[in-house]
């Protein structure tokens, strides 16, 4: 039996709980990443470029399971149906796209991760203020989710507004001079939410650069090495920190399922929605070293 898992960038957590759930049901993984030279011009055009033809590639080989995240999915939708066709079993995890008629997906439901990260907003401001959302996309699945659960949790609050929605599109090199646009055109700015890890430490540099970690906090999602260093510094309040190590381990655990027991019997334990929530974990600077121990036990480092 033998199953594959695409990811977009090699190694990390995700890799670590695919190799876990690989040992424990003794199934076979290719764990796929694109090269260097792969990744080449537009993150839009390249991703869904490079997963359309590793899927076909698989197909040929006669692969039962394909895990992949879905960062642009509209490109994907013939290969993916194709591959269902074909009987291979084809979930999403950590960024989805239902249009593609994938089995199900596995990751964070952003929407409640998303007003999680509102509430806290909320409670850093002191309930009221002026708060700027800052996306990497505008476009993915998972960024808009958190959008608009932030939008809805902070909205119960009328003396709270989000002044402006601002986003690089993708543009790495854009995503680093926006946050000084956007302070310097709100200036009785109270807080900022970055729906990434990417773009969580660009504003974090510009609020440290201008001492303003007294006037504007920071929620974010994701936490690396980086952001744990602006939260002991005391520049990022509140990190939303998803479970990758989880969605690795139970993408690998449900293509097994499925290929030993069938969709229908695996899909009878699943919600109707078709996302099983890995959750997230709320993450300060008070609780960082705990969280950090935690992840040690799993061969984590942050």
């Amino acid at each position: 039996m033998k199953i594959a898992v695409l990811d977009n960038v090699r190694g990390g957590s995700y890799e670590q709980g695919v190799r876990r759930a690989e040992e424990k049901y003794n199934i076979e993984v290719k764990y796929l990443t694109p090269s260097v030279t792969q990744l080449k011009g537009s993150i839009e055009e390249v991703i869904p470029a490079w997963q359309r033809d590793t899927i076909k590639e698989l197909l040929e080989e006669g692969i039962k399971g394909i895990a992949l995240p879905l960062l642009h999915p509209q490109p994907l939708i013939s290969i993916i149906k194709e591959a269902v066709s074909r009987g291979v079993a084809v979930i999403s995890y950590d960024i989805d796209g239902p249009e593609t008629e994938r089995y199900f997906y596995v990751g964070t439901n952003n929407y409640l991760a998303g007003k999680i990260a509102g509430n806290n907003m909320t409670s850093l401001i002191g309930f009221k203020g002026e708060v700027v959302i800052d996306s990497i996309s505008l476009t993915s699945y998972s960024c808009k989710g958190r959008i608009e659960g932030f939008k809805e949790a902070v909205g119960k609050y009328q003396n709270v507004k989000i002044v402006d929605i601002v986003s690089a599109q993708e543009d790495i090199s854009k995503m680093f001079t926006l946050p000084s646009e956007t302070i310097s055109t709100y200036k009785n700015l109270s807080g900022i939410f970055a729906t990434t890890g990417l773009n969580a430490g660009s504003n974090a540099e510009v609020v440290k650069r201008q001492s303003l970690q007294d006037k504007i906090k920071i929620v974010c999602f994701d936490l690396n090495s980086g952001i744990a260093q602006f939260m002991e510094e005391g520049i990022i309040d509140v990190a939303i920190v998803q479970r990758p190590y989880d969605m690795g381990y139970r993408v690998v655990e449900f293509l097994y399922r499925i290929i030993k027991f069938g969709l229908d019997e695996v899909l009878k334990s699943l919600p109707k929605s078709k996302i099983i929530d890995t959750g997230v974990e709320v993450v300060t600077k008070e609780t960082l070293d705990s969280y950090k121990k935690s992840q040690e036990v799993l061969g984590i480092k942050i």
